[in-house]
């Protein structure tokens, strides 16, 4: 059966389809508010964050992620930008196969967030993509990272685990609204 997050993505592909089809056709299509400027959030979530987690809690790492929240950020643009313009993936899922290059990074402003940093083309295309369309991004580069842990204590020596090396396997994009504050809009 399939979950909430892709039936979603299926009736979004199915509208987007069928706006593309009526657009070549020369039939107008009302965009309405939804494609106004406004600020955009990308991600994917992690299908199979359940051995990710499990690992994490099996090397000590304090206040890991609920699988729920495990995903991969894409996009952050704090710019606005208008959503339909940021065209889409040709992908449903992005896999990124076991082994390859990974680390553990402490990101964040104070470094308190644990995250698993891995390779993926796929990824960093779309990231450069929705940059190129428009979209900003507060870093100096892109890094494609799972947070596994937050508020994790200066104390932890994050540096000294062997990085995560399973297979991880990411749903369809999800875009969503970033408000004033900075927090997604969910």
């Amino acid at each position: 059966m399939a979950s909430y997050l892709e039936r979603q993505a299926r009736r979004r592909a199915g509208a987007a389809r069928a706006s593309l089809m009526l657009a070549m056709a020369g039939v107008p299509v009302p965009v309405g508010k939804t494609n106004d400027p406004r600020p955009l959030y990308v991600s994917r979530a992690l299908r199979n964050a359940g051995p990710l987690r499990r690992w994490a809690l099996g090397v000590g790492l304090p206040n890991v992620e609920p699988e729920s929240e495990m995903h991969v950020t894409i996009a952050y643009s704090r710019a606005p930008v208008r959503w339909l313009d940021m065209g889409a993936t040709w992908t449903e899922e992005v896999h990124v196969p076991g082994g390859g290059p990974r680390t553990i990074e402490r990101l964040g402003p104070e470094g308190r967030t644990v995250a698993l940093g891995f390779v993926s083309a796929d990824l960093t295309c779309r990231h450069e993509d929705l940059r190129e369309r428009g979209a900003s991004w507060d870093w100096p580069s892109y890094l494609a990272h799972v947070t596994i842990a937050k508020d994790v204590p200066e104390s932890f020596d994050a540096s000294a685990l062997t990085p995560y090396t399973g297979r991880l396997i990411f749903g369809p994009e999800i875009f969503e609204a970033i408000e004033e504050s900075g927090k997604v809009d969910k």
